[in-house]
């Protein structure tokens, strides 16, 4: 038996599914660079939900990414958090960028 409460409650707390605005919060970065950072491999939603605009018969197009995972990639040292966070004013582009996209790496 499971007994360990703690545990559980921090894995169901990690296992949370934030939509791309609220990972970009998270991160305090651009929901353009989420966009980015899926692009390039480096963040996978774990599923697709339906927006309140979208009809029922349209697949799913609003990506969910789990907050662990949003986690571990601020925990990542070949991330410049500070030099992506620099360059969030409009018009800027993002460092983001220049990644390559997952299928050519």
């Amino acid at each position: 038996m499971f007994e360990d409460l703690a545990a559980a409650q921090e894995a169901g707390r990690l296992g949370r599914q934030v939509t791309r605005a609220e990972a970009a919060e998270l991160l305090d970065v651009r929901e353009t660079d989420i966009r980015h950072l899926h692009r390039a491999g480096y963040l996978t939603p774990i599923r697709h939900v339906h927006s309140r605009w979208q009809r029922r018969r349209e697949d799913p197009a609003v990506p969910l990414y789990r907050l662990g995972d949003l986690h571990a990639l601020q925990d990542r040292d070949d991330i410049d958090w500070a030099a992506v966070r620099a360059a969030a004013g409009p018009g800027r582009r993002s460092p983001f960028a220049a990644l390559p996209n997952a299928a050519q790496t």
